[in-house]
């Protein structure tokens, strides 16, 4: 009787681990992302974002302004319905060559469809490496309204000279970006 009661006890025991685990599992899943999309029952983050052509490659030339460089735009908005979210850009270097990377820089401009300034950011990628994504805007909150985040990206003249550069430099990036759930603060 103690033994049959023992086996009983015990595969109610792993019965009960197999549904903790389950419940943790779904829980879990509830929670992750698919395309930019967030799902809670809190609301659901919802934003259209559009990369004018993600792949960055060429040769630079040292330039005194960004002019002399590459440009590229990423669109973003929440759509109608949205919680409150946010956007993060990242530069993702796939090969570099022949560049210092103190010279490489950065600017960002964030848009508006009055065609406002409304940020700036700018930078180097004196800290990056290869296949790791290099954060240039991180969490600009977004509205209903479109921005557009022109990123350019140059070789500044300034910070090149004859031992440091060659002219058969290479560059190769890839633009991504990510969103995230922006919640209020608890008072």
């Amino acid at each position: 009787m103690d033994k049959r009661r023992n086996v009983i006890v015990s595969v109610l025991g792993v019965l009960s681990i197999i549904a903790v685990v389950a419940s943790v599992s779904y829980a879990f899943f509830r929670f992750a992302t698919n395309s930019g999309n967030i799902e809670t029952t809190a609301g659901k983050l919802d934003i259209d974002y559009n990369i004018s052509e993600p792949n960055l490659t060429g040769v630079l030339i040292p330039s005194a302004t960004r002019s002399g460089g590459v440009m590229e735009s990423v669109t973003a908005k929440l759509r109608t319905g949205s919680v409150d979210g946010a956007i993060n850009l990242y530069i993702n270097p796939t090969a570099i060559s022949g560049i210092p990377l103190n010279a490489l820089s950065y600017d960002v401009d964030v848009i508006d469809t009055s065609s406002n300034i409304l940020n700036h950011y700018s930078g180097d990628f004196s800290t990056a490496t290869i296949n790791t994504p290099y954060k240039i805007v991180d969490a600009y909150d977004l509205s209903t309204n479109l921005l557009t985040f022109n990123i350019y990206i140059w070789l500044d003249g300034s910070k090149i000279n004859n031992e440091n550069f060659d002219s058969n430099n290479s560059f190769t990036a890839v633009i991504t970006a990510d969103s995230i759930h922006v919640t209020g603060e608890f008072d």
